[in-house]
């Protein structure tokens, strides 16, 4: 069977569904109409954690209990298994199975984690207009006139997550052309040491900062950050 290209296809989730049922319902109507059967049943907890009541969508096609259901342009609703999807990183190049990942989809990782931290410090332009830039460039940077409103304490960490992402990225690049030259044969100078375990270790910390509650309405996966302009990355 053909795949589809998840960008093209509809993806409903639980977290989208939830706010539509009442407890105990046996079906949900969705915006456009479409009747979507429901499953309660238990299902084991992340990470190994207790069992619990949780509430499953029903395959229309298959009848299968699936968390995600996808839409493929023209068909219906259907799971994973009913309709084959094709990821964009399947597409990228150097993508082989039982071979390690290209260093340079460390950096693209990277890049996009930043500009998920600029979108929640609501930050007009990203990356900044200076090529060498600081924490204070970020704090005097324009913000978009709908910018969420967060606190002092969380700002601060989105600035530090920032910094520290920023130079990760710079090493990976490194990385990236140490290999290159690798290949070439060519003589190395000893890598730089010290700014990597720190910046890993701050945005371990930080990670709380990125966190959005339930009841956010950017908190849906896959959602547009069409507030930021995008501007060419000079990796």
């Amino acid at each position: 069977m053909r795949r589809h290209r998840a960008e093209a296809c509809d993806r409903l989730a639980l977290a989208d569904v939830r706010p539509l049922v009442e407890p105990g319902a046996a079906a949900a109507a969705l915006p456009d109409g479409t009747a979507l059967a429901l499953r309660w049943g238990t299902a084991r907890g992340c990470y190994g954690g207790r069992p619990g009541c949780a509430l499953l969508l029903v395959c229309p096609i298959c009848s299968r209990s699936a968390r995600v259901l996808w839409r493929p342009p023209g068909c219906g609703w259907g799971c994973c298994k009913c309709w084959p999807l094709s990821h964009a990183s399947h597409r990228r190049p150097g993508a082989r199975k039982g071979r390690p990942k290209p260093l340079r989809w460390r950096g693209q990782q990277i890049s996009r984690e930043q500009r998920r931290c600029a979108d929640l410090l609501g930050l007009e332009t990203w990356p900044p207009e200076r090529l060498l830039w600081s924490g204070r460039d970020l704090w005097l940077a324009p913000r978009r006139p709908d910018a969420p409103r967060i606190s002092h304490h969380r700002q601060l960490a989105l600035i530090r997550r920032l910094d520290a992402l920023e130079i990760l990225r710079v090493l990976a690049i490194r990385a990236s052309v140490d290999s290159f030259i690798k290949t070439m044969g060519l003589a190395l100078e000893p890598p730089l040491a010290g700014p990597g375990p720190r910046a890993t270790e701050t945005v371990h910390a930080t990670g709380w900062a990125v966190r959005r509650g339930a009841r956010d309405p950017r908190s849906s996966r896959g959602a547009p950050t069409d507030g930021i302009t995008q501007k060419p990355l000079y990796d």
